[in-house]
């Protein structure tokens, strides 16, 4: 724990450092893939996916999302990225079914649990709860989403198990274990020497006028590709309520209108104004929806608003420390939960239409993955390629290499974000790759 603290980089120590290096390590990788995959479907319906084109299109979206806005690469195939971020939300997500099948059979007045395992389920869950708040610092927001539904079960006088309160135990002594481990020290001593990293008592050190210009900066670097997303997403909703508030003309003229507000506003205001703007816009509609007996579209709206308090949320969640695109699958997950809901509300309202954009969403990941696929082919036979340049130079002698760039550039942009060799061969990781390969100094150009 003198590094990182996450459990997920201390089993990578372990014992996963050697196994990414066995076969087997290749399926072992993808099977926590697909059950991450897996286990994200029933977080957001309660229930298993079936077989039959409704469920294959939301696996299919839930694939070419990952694709386009995740860090991909680092995190399905970089076996430290895998171990901290993709086997995280494996435990993480394997640690909250329990709770969300007990809301689903709670609002369905289902049965819930066998009292005579009650003991065996209350133990299971606190040591999975440790596990899993153990694996990533912003699982403190999901100990506030934890506290809310306790509240809301006192409110409505919903009886909680005792599974319920020590899983939340066991999750919030993980996070403490993580959060005040030595290895989370000596990372933070380290970032903080950049200027990257920010303590809790810097940040309560600071002026007002500081403290407002730091959430101002964590927001400006929220990538921009997110907010055009959420942009869409209000011109998506607002074409949709415009449609049912209106006649088609003055439908699409209101819509039109809209529509270059909110583009104007993706483009000049801050992006936290951009995102308090869309929970206030969606609100509005949920609320006019709601009035006016639109109970479908009501639901929708609801959905996004939520959305958008949670990307404020995991944004702010990021005022200590700015983290790597690979460490951002949470804004990616939101995505996928958004357009989600407006698949389920196409299905709902207007299926042809719902069959041509599902039929889309098919061909598109097919079209993209296979992109994806030929271009970690092209990267695995250019990493072999580089070995045996590496190789024969040593074999004449040479131990000063220069190795081209095109060696360590993909045609898929999502291919890694970890840090390649450069054309300075004293600095990181350029010392690590001569090192390792045993030369005396290693560039590229």
């Amino acid at each position: 724990m003198n590094w990182n603290g996450r459990i997920g980089e201390i089993a990578r120590v372990w014992f996963g450092g050697y196994l990414a290096h066995m076969q087997i390590f290749n399926f072992i990788n993808a099977g926590i893939g697909v059950g991450v995959i897996y286990m994200f479907f029933v977080l957001m319906f309660g229930r298993l996916p079936k077989a039959g084109l409704s469920d294959s299109i939301i696996i299919f979206c839930i694939l070419l999302l990952l694709m386009i806005y995740s860090a991909f690469g680092s995190i399905f195939y970089w076996a430290a990225g895998s171990f901290n971020y993709l086997w995280a939300y494996f435990v993480i997500f394997l640690y909250l079914i329990p709770y969300r099948i007990f809301w689903h059979n709670t609002l369905q007045n289902q049965p819930i649990s066998n009292k005579s395992i009650e003991s065996i389920k209350a133990l299971s869950m606190f040591f999975l709860g440790v596990i899993a708040g153990w694996s990533s610092e912003l699982n403190i927001i999901t100990l506030f989403v934890f506290l809310a539904s306790i509240l809301v079960a006192w409110r409505k006088n919903i009886k909680l198990p005792l599974w319920y309160f020590t899983g939340g135990f066991g999750f919030f002594a993980g996070w403490l274990i993580l959060y005040f481990s030595p290895g989370t020290a000596k990372r933070a001593e380290l970032v903080k020497s950049f200027g990257l990293y920010f303590s809790l008592r810097d940040l309560w050190s600071m002026s007002l006028e500081e403290k407002i210009a730091r959430i101002e900066y964590i927001f400006f670097i929220f990538p921009r590709r997110n907010i055009m997303y959420l942009g869409v997403t209000l011109m998506l909703a607002s074409a949709i309520y415009t449609s049912q508030k209106f006649t088609h003309l003055k439908a699409l003229v209101v819509w039109i209108l809209s529509s270059v507000f909110i583009v104007m506003c993706c483009i000049f205001i801050h992006k936290f104004f951009m995102l308090i703007f869309g929970v206030i816009y969606c609100a509005l509609l949920w609320w006019d929806c709601k009035r006016s007996e639109f109970k479908t579209e009501a639901k929708l709206f609801q959905a996004l608003i939520y959305a958008f308090m949670i990307y404020i949320v995991y944004i702010l969640a990021t005022i200590q420390v700015e983290v790597p695109h690979r460490a951002q699958l949470q804004y990616t997950l939101i995505n996928i939960v958004i357009t989600t809901a407006f698949l389920v509300y196409f299905q709902t309202k207007f299926v042809l239409l719902y069959k041509f954009i599902g039929s889309g969403i098919v061909l598109a990941t097919l079209i993209y993955g296979f992109h994806v696929a030929y271009e970690c082919f092209i990267m695995n036979n250019k990493w072999q390629q580089m070995l045996g340049f590496i190789e024969g130079q040593k074999a004449l002698g040479n131990q000063d290499i220069v190795l081209d760039y095109k060696y360590f550039k993909s045609g898929y942009r999502n291919y890694g974000d970890w840090g390649n060799p450069g054309d300075d061969p004293n600095k990181w990781p350029n010392n690590e790759y001569a090192r390792y390969f045993g030369l005396r100094t290693l560039k590229v150009q």
